[in-house]
């Protein structure tokens, strides 16, 4: 690749005449050069003429030239300041940071360019809806639109309430249990014996049966025949040279013209022929053999059953108390004791559940009223709710997101 310099032209604005690009200033008009007036490549680049005078090859390879920030003038990347109007370099700007700098955006255009303000994300129930709503018959009927809406805040009345109140008794007792002797507590008492029984069974060798199979052995070896590709020569190729030009501005009245020349060379590849040749190739031969295979039987393997007793919990019974107010109360020791009779040694331990449900309604005017549901933690947020109590609610679907303390209407 060979390089050279070649230079430029320019077209004075104010007289229309042309000036050589080492002229800053119209050699006609005396008119410095602007931002209107742009270089102009020679017609036939490869025809003009090579900078070869030291002093403009050192012009043409300062770099690219500047604007002057006050008059507009272009000044040599050399100049410290405008020969037009004497501006210090710094207030301009080089010819290739004009180029580099993008074009100013409307307002509007800006406006429009703007990232979107990004969607908040679904909640995981929220996807779910939508999953079972897109695979329903009812595409996107109101129910699915309804439940994927926004939260909404609603005024509603407490329409019913319910509770229940457990004990759950367990009874350290004695209890009956049958099995081998493995399985038997170390405190277990009054152990009888109820004879053998089948503990597991075992496999048993029976006999040995004869079995044949037949493998391939080596027999010798054979010839056989096959072609290869290989290499037999060359298959070469010449081509012509071919060059071309290319001039880029430098920006200060001189352009860099480089050519770069393609072909002119000579190629070749492998030329391969197919050979048929000869090798020796094992020869194998079925051969039939046998082996002996084990079979095994199933036998029955006894040890001796017994029945035996053991004190432990065991779950007796469960004794529940219900309402349909806010009103609470748990089983009385009398309603829990009614009708037990403890044997000698047993005693008996209880532990409590709970549970609390409340069923909102809100008025739906000439529309199906809507009922939502709550499961309360305890009773003390239960007491919040008395049949008829007001409340507002924050939902989303059908799910109840907050509720405001109650207050009367």
């Amino acid at each position: 690749m060979s390089e050279r310099q070649i230079e430029m032209l320019w077209k004075c604005t104010s007289c229309g005449a042309k000036n050589l690009g080492r002229h800053p200033v119209c050699q006609s008009c005396r008119n410095p050069k602007d931002g209107s007036e742009d270089w102009l490549m020679p017609e036939d680049t490869a025809a003009a003429a090579t900078v070869t005078d030291p002093a403009l090859l050192a012009m043409a390879t300062a770099g690219a030239d500047w604007r002057c920030g006050f008059c507009g003038s272009d000044q040599r990347n050399s100049d410290g300041t405008c020969k037009a109007c004497g501006a210090a370099k710094k207030e301009g700007r080089s010819l290739e940071e004009i180029e580099r700098a993008p074009a100013p955006v409307p307002a509007a255009a800006a406006a429009s360019a703007a990232p979107a303000r990004p969607r908040p994300k679904a909640t995981p129930r929220q996807m779910l809806v939508a999953f079972l709503c897109l695979v329903s018959s009812c595409g996107g009927c109101g129910a699915c639109l309804y439940y994927l809406g926004k939260p909404e805040i609603l005024e509603a009345r407490v329409a019913s309430v319910s509770w229940e109140h457990r004990v759950k008794v367990d009874r350290w007792q004695v209890v009956g249990h049958e099995g081998f002797a493995e399985a038997r507590p170390v405190d277990a008492n009054g152990i009888k014996s109820l004879g053998p029984r089948e503990h597991h069974r075992e496999q048993v060798l029976d006999h040995y049966e004869t079995e044949y199979y037949t493998v391939k052995e080596q027999d010798g070896t054979k010839s056989e025949s096959y072609t290869e590709r290989e290499s037999c020569g060359e298959t070469c190729t010449s081509s012509s040279k071919s060059c071309k030009e290319t001039c880029k501005p430098n920006k200060n009245g001189f352009a860099t013209c480089k050519t770069t020349c393609t072909g002119g060379g000579r190629s070749c590849t492998t030329k391969y022929c197919t050979r048929t040749k000869t090798r020796q190739v094992p020869r194998y031969k079925d051969v039939r053999k046998s082996k002996q295979v084990a079979r095994y039987r199933s036998e029955p393997r006894f040890a001796e059953f017994f029945s035996w007793k053991a004190w432990e919990w065991k779950p007796n019974r469960v004794v529940k108390a219900a309402g349909d107010t806010t009103e609470l109360r748990w089983p009385s020791q009398e309603e829990i004791d009614q009708g037990v009779r403890l044997e000698e040694g047993e005693t008996e331990r209880s532990a409590r559940e709970a549970s609390y449900s409340v069923s909102f309604v809100v008025p739906g005017g000439k529309e199906a009223d809507r009922t939502f549901a709550h499961v309360c933690p305890g009773p003390e947020e239960f007491g919040r709710f008395p049949v008829q109590s007001a409340h507002r609610l924050r939902v989303q679907g059908a799910e109840i997101l907050e509720i405001d303390p109650g207050r009367d209407r």
